[in-house]
């Protein structure tokens, strides 16, 4: 058991916000909660059914900015001097893109300048595309020898898959985090316009609702689940899907598109093999999801350079997702042990508490 480093009395509190990201939020907040810490967690209302809309203890309204600004002061007064630590997601702080603010600068962040003044701590997760550069990431993919990744993620980019923000933009978003950041979680794959060093960001998910079933059944169901086709390689999955029903392998296939994050899991303690992102080199929510029910997950990611060596997946990019997931379709004793060590896996590093835990060590908070 990790040893905490202060009494009850002097535990410190957090503030968490404030936007919402694969669950990012709400889970760090629940298991700082659990743990006994006084947490707030504030975020942008969803605009998406995929993103969880309970839970969090309140909703900022982004329809009518006049409104959402007046909202973000008030919380701002009324909160800066409540709490110790400030946990921005997704590199969104309170202040972040305010009209009269946005082209000045370092002072043009005066909540973080605040928050610095009056000795708070601010940590900065930086996820997605906040601070990615995929010029940079090609590049470093093809000195790699990853080339069938690099050229799709080209691909992907010079038809406008890529981020809306320039990698000047970028460059100067992570000068204003490195400077205000006492603290920064980020993964390689996320942060190439980062210059100091970072934490590794594990994703936190509530493994305790989702139920890890392996179905005994020789009709497999494959399914894909994207957020947005293009980003996630949708066309090539239907010209898989479509080569190997032609054939006349044996499976059902169900795409899952824009449902409820609660409901899209009991759907997977139902499938068998899921098809993650095939472009971005990387393990998205849905397969880290997968392997908590119970499924066989291909993906872009690349053990060893997306996260440990033991990351169960198939590694799979539109060049070979024909010939392994036939594969998969058709060797039990590969997809079981996949099945195995992929909870294992979320177990070992994404459960809840084990992430919390990381983060409070890497905060000096506890041994």
């Amino acid at each position: 058991m990790s040893e905490e480093k202060y009494n009850e009395n002097k535990r410190p509190k957090f503030f968490v916000g404030i936007v919402e990201t694969a669950g990012i939020t709400l889970e760090l907040s629940r298991g700082l909660r659990e743990k006994g810490y006084d947490v707030k967690n504030i975020v942008q209302r969803p605009t998406s059914v995929i993103i969880p809309l309970e839970g969090h203890d309140k909703y900022i309204d982004k329809s009518q900015m006049a409104r959402y600004w007046r909202d973000i002061f008030r919380i701002f007064l009324s909160n800066f001097n409540k709490y110790d630590y400030f946990v921005f997601n997704s590199c969104v702080t309170f202040f972040q893109g305010f009209p009269l603010l946005k082209n000045l600068g370092y002072i043009g962040h005066p909540d973080l300048i605040l928050l610095r003044a009056m000795g708070k701590k601010i940590i900065i997760f930086a996820t997605g595309t906040d601070l990615r550069s995929y010029p940079l990431l090609v590049e470093d993919l093809c000195e790699k020898n990853y080339k069938s990744h690099a050229k799709y993620l080209k691909m992907d980019l010079e038809s406008g898959g890529g981020s809306l923000e320039s990698d000047l933009q970028k460059t100067v978003k992570a000068k204003m985090i490195e400077k205000f950041a006492h603290e920064i979680f980020s993964q390689p794959v996320n942060a190439q316009r980062l210059t100091r060093n970072f934490h590794y960001l594990w994703v936190p998910m509530g493994l305790a609702k989702m139920k890890f079933r392996i179905n005994d059944r020789d009709h497999l169901v494959l399914a894909h689940a994207p957020s947005k086709r293009q980003i996630k390689g949708t066309q090539h999955v239907l010209e898989a899907v479509e080569r190997l029903s032609s054939e006349g392998v044996n499976f059902e296939f169900r795409l899952f598109e824009n449902m409820p994050n609660d409901v899209l899991r009991r759907e997977l303690s139902d499938t068998d093999i899921i098809i993650d992102q095939l472009l971005l080199p990387g393990i998205g929510t849905i397969g880290l999801e997968g392997m908590a029910t119970g499924n066989v997950i291909l993906s872009s990611a690349i053990p060893g350079y997306n996260g440990p060596d033991e990351l169960p997946v198939v590694t799979s990019t539109p060049d070979d997702l024909y010939v392994k997931l036939k594969k998969v379709l058709k060797v039990k004793e590969m997809r079981l042990d996949l099945m195995k060590r992929g909870l294992k896996f979320v177990n070992k590093y994404h459960a809840t508490d084990v992430v919390v835990n990381d983060f409070l060590k890497k905060l000096n908070l506890i041994d």
